[in-house]
């Protein structure tokens, strides 16, 4: 899978959750099953929190933080077996 963002880039908190977040994505693009995409849709949250409080605290501007969730977001398209 190619990750657009880089987390080495990012903070501490907003490179776990997007590592987790890339983990998720990883397992439901190999399996395409209802579970997989649950567990990456429910990693999904603390990432979406976190990408919010660092547009709010400034080490990312809004446009990243609106940018970075739609691609995210996108990681759950496609269709499970």
């Amino acid at each position: 899978m190619d990750k657009k963002y880089d987390p080495k880039n990012y903070s501490k908190v907003l490179r776990c959750s997007m590592e987790t977040v890339y983990e998720a994505a990883k397992i439901w693009e190999k399996e395409r099953t209802l579970i997989s995409l649950g567990n990456l849709k429910n990693e999904l949250g603390p990432l979406l929190t976190d990408l919010k409080i660092a547009a709010f605290s400034h080490q990312i501007t809004e446009t990243q933080r609106d940018e970075m969730k739609d691609y995210f977001l996108s990681l759950t398209a496609g269709e499970w077996k």
